[in-house]
């Protein structure tokens, strides 16, 4: 079944306070049933309908983070969930976790999570309406009220009841504390196995990816029988005694860089009005003992002012993929409330395009590479083939034994051979790739990559081989035979360590040494030449305005390193690049 679901959009509070709140049955609340008013907006008809509604007046209780409220005929309402499907299958909330629902960074308030469905006629239907709490006979002191109500909805496997229940969500948190009130007019199917919460989840997911911020998640019940009654009321409390603001930390690969993100949120009970992250590089990088977190939009910042807080960190030198970092940090609020976490993260050294390709220190012949596969990881390494007569490389699972492909790329970035399943016939996940297929036709600059069957190249969305056959060694051979790698698809969400083992190859200085500058060669052809002059600058110029990965250089402040963004920082890097290469490269 496909759920239906729909967008409202509802001015609120811009932060959630990361504290125990808690859902309780003994406050008293007066369902309004909206369905017969004038001013009432209905929703839906059918299972699969999707709309946007948008609201004229403010609910701003501080709980909820988002501008927009998804409502879904299965019994929940999610502030800052996306248009698309909705989930039909419910599950359970624990404090501590993830959200169950995705995406897992918008709250979610659960009156009766289950499969439900509303059947036209009969008065079957979702309603919304806003407007004064006292124009509805509720306390004036909650300022305005949301009310989103499932009217006549049956269970989608065709009950013989029609249930109807609401949420209603105040400005002002009644009492202080109650933020939003669950009230259930019916809640029998006609069927035991539906009726009173049996198969259903009620509760709020807090709109966190997991760990101690996510110990607001409350769970009133999951497939419960007896859980709630015709006429009960349940409400989400919300903590009353100050809280300080919160973060949660994440990492994202940069190259030989880390982009460190603090995701925050405004302390309660007053809200914050300003926040500043901190971060310690001293216990684990070497770093400073402190350090500050920027919301600008620059420098790996995605987006300004939008309480994720980053930081980009180098790498220590001598580290390789694998090694375990740990950053503490500090969020603290203009009221001087604070609170602490960390960022656990692998070094991912090896990117996943050549631009953000490891490049391996050394000189002379490179016979391993080793290196760990995160989830969803691809690992790139630029190397120096200097005997393509007796090129290879060999994947050497460590355990667990993982399916792995190999992908050997030009310096421009278009394929050149690949393999997944061992090309001997003898079987086996391992991957080789050599030149007795005569695909490498000249010594020079490559890149290879490895990644764990199916996580695949593409450009421009279309995968650059196709998946099969299996076990041979194959020249490009997918939609888009011809295209520069610019991203991945697939997914894989295990963590494994890899050795490659290599012939013919030697370290990227023992080949090309004038660095991201050396990218053309004599008359303006594609590739290093140890030499650096005009070629490289109308080679770079066409890779930049074919966007070819590989002019993507430099990111805001003319920063280097790739940032998806082909502008004049790209510019800046190259020429930074050119003119302080070794004297030798002119």
């Amino acid at each position: 079944m496909q759920s239906k679901m729909f967008v409202l959009a509802l001015a609120v509070a811009a932060g959630s306070a990361f504290a125990q709140n808690s859902i309780v049955d003994n406050i008293a609340g007066t369902f309004v049933d909206i369905s017969t008013m004038g001013s009432v907006n209905s929703l839906v008809a059918f299972d699969s309908d999707d709309a946007s509604y948008a609201f004229t007046s403010s609910v701003t209780n501080g709980i909820f983070a988002s501008t927009t409220v998804r409502v879904c005929t299965n019994g929940y309402a999610q502030w800052g969930g996306a248009t698309g499907g909705t989930a039909y299958f419910n599950g359970a909330i624990a404090s501590g976790t993830a959200s169950p629902m995705a995406p897992v960074d918008s709250q979610c308030l659960m009156p009766l999570w289950d499969d439900q469905y509303v059947r036209p006629g009969g008065g079957a239907n979702l309603h919304w309406i806003e407007g004064p709490a006292s124009s509805f006979g509720l306390p004036s002191a909650a300022g305005n009220v949301l009310i989103i109500q499932w009217t006549n909805v049956e269970h989608y496997f065709t009950s013989t009841g029609l249930a109807t229940y609401q949420i209603q969500v105040f400005q002002n948190p009644l009492g202080g504390s109650v933020a939003a009130q669950m009230l259930y007019q019916n809640v029998n199917f006609g069927n035991a196995a539906w009726d009173n919460g049996a198969s259903a989840t009620i509760g709020f997911a807090s709109g966190t990816t997991g760990g101690a911020a996510s110990i607001n998640n409350v769970q009133w019940a999951f497939n419960s029988a007896g859980s709630v009654n015709n006429g009960d009321v349940l409400s989400l409390l919300i903590p009353t005694a100050s809280v300080p603001p919160s973060g949660v930390g994440s990492s994202v690969a940069a190259g030989s860089s880390v982009l460190l993100r603090v995701s925050t949120a405004s302390g309660f009970n007053p809200s914050s009005s300003s926040i500043t992250v901190t971060g310690n590089l001293s216990t684990s990088m070497g770093g400073p003992a402190s350090v500050a977190f920027q919301d600008d939009g620059l420098n790996g910042d995605v987006t300004a002012s939008d309480g994720t807080y980053s930081y980009l960190a180098s790498y220590p030198s001598g580290t390789t993929d694998g090694t375990a970092f740990t950053v503490p940090f500090t969020v603290t609020d203009n009221l001087a409330r604070s609170s602490s976490g960390s960022i656990n993260f692998t070094a991912d050294t090896a990117g996943d395009l050549p631009a953000m390709a490891a490049v391996l220190p050394g000189s002379g012949d490179l016979s391993s590479i080793t290196g760990v596969l995160g989830a969803n990881d691809v690992d790139m390494y630029k190397i120096n083939i200097c005997d393509m007569a007796n090129f290879s490389a060999t994947t050497q699972n460590t355990a667990p034994t993982i399916d792995t492909q190999l992908f050997l790329f030009n310096a421009d970035g278009t394929g050149v051979v690949m393999n997944d399943d061992n090309p001997a016939g003898t079987g086996g996940l391992w991957s080789r790739i050599d030149n007795t297929t005569g695909f490498i036709v000249a010594n020079g600059t490559y890149y290879l990559a490895i990644s764990r069957y199916d996580m695949d190249p593409t450009s421009g969305g279309l995968e650059i081989w196709a998946d099969t056959p299996f076990g041979a060694q194959r020249q490009p051979d997918g939609a888009n035979s011809s295209g520069i790698v610019d991203a991945w698809n697939g997914a894989n969400a295990n963590t494994n360590g890899y050795l490659i083992e290599l012939t013919g190859t030697c370290y990227p200085s023992s080949g090309p040494i004038c660095g991201l500058a050396d990218v053309g060669g004599v008359g303006g052809a594609p590739g290093a030449d140890n030499h650096l002059d005009n070629n490289d600058f109308v080679v770079f110029i066409d890779y930049f305005f074919n966007q070819n990965p590989i002019a993507d250089q430099g990111s805001t402040g003319g920063v280097a390193g790739a940032d998806g963004v082909y502008d004049n920082n790209d510019f800046i890097v190259f020429i930074d690049n050119f003119f302080n290469a070794p004297a030798s490269c002119r």
